[in-house]
């Protein structure tokens, strides 16, 4: 199942937005077993050549264990504690959703989360 994940902040610019998200897939390609590409639009712009990236989301590839999870979380907590109020959305096709925030990282909290996480995927610890 593939999940769409979502880079929100109001405290910096699109531009930003975009090479951070850009910097979260290429920390989930190499600390973990998952895929993250940056997600396409389902819309075409009249006269463009080819697919349109959507700014500020990436598409994950299929998360299969709780290993993965605690990976994938891990690697969102890093990013979620540099200081700057961002938001975390994972979509699943079937339109259920998770969303982490960057006020959600003390320890208690990161602990329930990613019990959330791992019914989110579908995955045992």
């Amino acid at each position: 199942m593939r999940t769409t994940l979502t880079v929100i902040s109001t405290s910096v610019d699109l531009e930003d937005q975009n090479e951070l998200t850009l910097d979260l897939c290429r920390t989930i390609n190499s600390e973990s077993t998952v895929t993250a590409v940056p997600a396409e639009s389902t819309h075409q712009i009249p006269g463009s050549k080819g697919d349109v990236l959507t700014m500020g989301s990436l598409v994950l590839g299929l998360v299969s264990s709780g290993g993965v999870v605690v990976t994938l979380i891990n690697i969102f907590k890093s990013y979620l504690e540099r200081g700057r109020p961002i938001e975390l959305e994972l979509e699943h096709p079937d339109g259920r959703k998770l969303k982490i925030k960057s006020e959600d990282v003390s320890q208690e909290q990161l602990d329930q989360t990613m019990k959330i996480a791992q019914e989110f995927f579908g995955v045992s610890a």
